[in-house]
């Protein structure tokens, strides 16, 4: 009996610690024609680089394939941030910063082969990898970027 009471006790502390952590993470927003995603960021170095330079306002996105739209930062982060575990293999629902400096919001898991990406963020309204999927016809879409204020 005590036993499962330490062990109770001991997962609502760790879900309340969660749920802090959580709470205290940076979400940015990604608005397409007055419609907001919001997007949970993580704790990247690439991912703090990237929030000190927002906003980016009628961002011009461009769409690559049937994977992703990217849009190329105004600056170039340090290029350490890429030894952040970078992979080549992306998942649709989050969003990546790449060698090529760019961010990239994926719609389709794909292997970029030769490009290391670093995930920066999660895409928490997937409402959104569906929109991106249906906009076949247009290679370029107009995006703003900006934190969500707390």
């Amino acid at each position: 009996m005590k036993k499962s009471i330490l062990v109770l006790l001991t997962l609502c502390v760790l879900n309340i610690f969660t749920f802090a952590q959580e709470k205290n993470q940076n979400k940015m927003i990604v608005e397409i024609d007055g419609k907001k995603y919001s997007v949970l960021l993580n704790e990247k170095s690439a991912t703090k680089e990237i929030i000190k330079s927002l906003p980016y306002n009628n961002a011009q996105t461009n769409r690559y394939g049937e994977f992703e739209y990217y849009y190329y930062l105004p600056f170039t982060p340090n290029k350490k941030v890429l030894n952040e575990n970078p992979s080549t293999k992306v998942q649709k629902g989050f969003l990546y910063y790449g060698e090529l400096n760019a961010i990239s919001i994926c719609y389709e898991d794909f292997d970029t082969k030769n490009f290391k990406m670093i995930e920066i963020g999660k895409i928490e309204d997937l409402t959104l990898v569906d929109f991106l999927k249906s906009q076949k016809d247009k290679q370029k879409l107009k995006m703003n970027f900006y934190l969500e204020k707390k």
